[in-house]
């Protein structure tokens, strides 16, 4: 009866470790493609940052400009002052001219 009750727990500790390996494979799958996808749309975020256009309608206060930048570009959001709430972006991007 012990060796019995002994390989149902070798049996059960072996499953939970190979659940809990293929977690992690696929958390760390996650976290890759995150990362990929974050580093992707930050360089967007620079480059869009960098851009003439963007820079041209901040230096002319030209708002309707920048309502249509940000329609083209709706992940963008375009504030007045650089204060944020805690967690609120993951890239932050000054425009210099």
């Amino acid at each position: 009866m012990a060796a019995v009750w002994a390989f149902g727990g070798f049996a059960a500790k072996r499953e939970r470790n190979s659940a809990d390996q293929e977690l992690v494979r696929q958390l760390n799958a996650s976290t890759s493609a995150y990362a990929r996808l974050a580093r992707h749309e930050r360089e967007n975020g620079y480059r869009l940052a960098r851009s003439e256009p963007v820079a041209r309608a901040f230096a002319a206060n030209n708002r309707r400009a920048l309502r249509a930048i940000g329609r083209a570009n709706p992940w963008i959001v375009f504030r007045r002052r650089a204060a944020s709430l805690p967690g609120e972006e993951l890239a932050r991007f000054d425009v210099v001219g």
